[in-house]
């Protein structure tokens, strides 16, 4: 089957999460805070309300990475969540749907940002916070 167009690989982007935070707490060791993934940072700050919403879906942990596209949306439901908030966390989706698809452009993200008139300067913060945590840096 083709696809013409990039498609939420759940289990693809789940299974990077889940291997990065094992791995990060391997090398703790139990002597820092293992959890230090800008990710998980930016999702904490929203509250525990993200986290029941996360986890009320079959599968899902509570934890980024959402477990559908539907419960990604739930966010912007949330009355108590700031809107740039739900888009920043939208935003740092969209560049896993994009990294996980093979014939990959950023235009899904630049029309995003241009539909919901996000201010660049949030869009390079968190394409600099998913480099990060993709360990793409020099």
């Amino acid at each position: 089957m083709h696809l013409s167009r990039p498609f939420y690989n759940y289990p693809l982007i789940q299974s990077y999460y889940t291997g990065h935070r094992q791995k990060l707490e391997h090398l703790s060791r139990g002597k820092w805070d293992s959890d230090c993934l800008m990710i998980d940072g930016m999702v904490s700050q929203l509250g525990e309300q993200v986290e029941k919403l996360w986890q009320r879906d079959e599968g899902g942990t509570g934890k980024y990475p959402p477990v559908s596209l539907h419960a990604l949306l739930d966010l912007y439901l949330l009355e108590s969540i700031e809107e740039s908030d739900k888009h920043a966390i939208t935003i740092y989706l969209l560049l896993d749907i994009m990294h996980s698809f093979p014939n990959k452009t950023e235009t899904s993200i630049d029309s995003f940002s241009t539909a919901f008139a996000v201010p660049w300067g949030l869009v390079k913060l968190i394409q600099g916070f998913w480099l990060l945590d993709h360990n793409d840096y020099e």
